[in-house]
């Protein structure tokens, strides 16, 4: 997930300087350096909230909170044509990481303790109504579909002194389940500057059935050699607070 994620950001990092290159044999109207048709491009922190069935899923002593970080790229594309439009279109990639608990595993008589990380990544595609024109401040709706990722990882939760000496964790696998996501958005823009703003997004994503690992079910199965773990089914319906900056 990790990689992906990376990844993900990078393509949506890159694509979005592609979109805010002027258009060959185009050049700005109006005072000198504006452009035509601005784009949305935003990093910012996350905090999730676990609905219904979700909180089967979540399940941790945060409140059914995740915490995370979140990637947006959007542009206009009346700017192609000159003008400035009423719409963004593009997509947006996060991850939310809802906690983790520990395991005291008995394999053959000797007791260890094994970390289960757990967390729940989405990347949407969205369709964004906001005024055409820029000004300080600037609300925007969206509509959005797209996916859910709910990733769980089991570790052996090493010590302090282990950590210290260096030991590294070895993983024992985990559960990935992915399902459908769609929802709505409304937020605003507060313009700071020339080209920067602060924005504020929340989103209420409902979503299909997704696997994940049931907490504190991991065991050790003689008969496999192998540490089990029980899992569970349920809807990933939940809210989304967004708030960063962006260009």
């Amino acid at each position: 997930m990790r990689r992906v994620f990376i990844a993900s950001c990078f393509l949506l990092f890159y694509f979005n300087s592609f979109c805010q290159e002027s258009p060959p044999n185009k050049r700005p109207s109006g005072k000198s350096g504006e452009k035509k048709g601005p784009d949305d491009f935003l990093f910012a922190l996350n905090v999730g909230g676990a609905l219904g069935d979700t909180k089967k899923a979540v399940n941790n002593h945060m409140g059914n909170l995740g915490f995370g970080a979140s990637i947006e790229a959007l542009w206009d594309p009346f700017r192609w044509g000159g003008g400035k439009g009423p719409i963004r279109i593009g997509a947006d990639i996060s991850y939310s990481y809802y906690g983790r608990f520990i395991s005291d595993v008995d394999i053959n008589g000797y007791h260890g303790d094994y970390k289960t990380s757990y967390g729940i990544g989405r990347i949407n595609a969205i369709f964004r109504l906001r005024p055409p024109n820029e000004k300080k401040f600037i609300p925007f709706a969206d509509v959005f579909a797209g996916g859910n990722l709910y990733e769980a990882d089991t570790k052996e939760n090493l010590n302090a002194i282990e950590t210290a000496l260096g030991s590294k964790s070895q993983s024992f696998g985990g559960k990935s389940s992915f399902g459908f996501n769609k929802g709505i958005a409304a937020g605003f823009a507060i313009r700071t500057g020339k080209e920067e703003f602060f924005k504020l997004r929340v989103s209420g994503n409902w979503g299909t059935p997704v696997y994940y690992v049931v907490r504190n079910s991991v065991t050790y199965d003689a008969g496999q050699n192998r540490l089990v773990y029980q899992t569970g089914r349920a809807v990933l319906n939940y809210v989304l607070v967004e708030f960063g900056i962006g260009l």
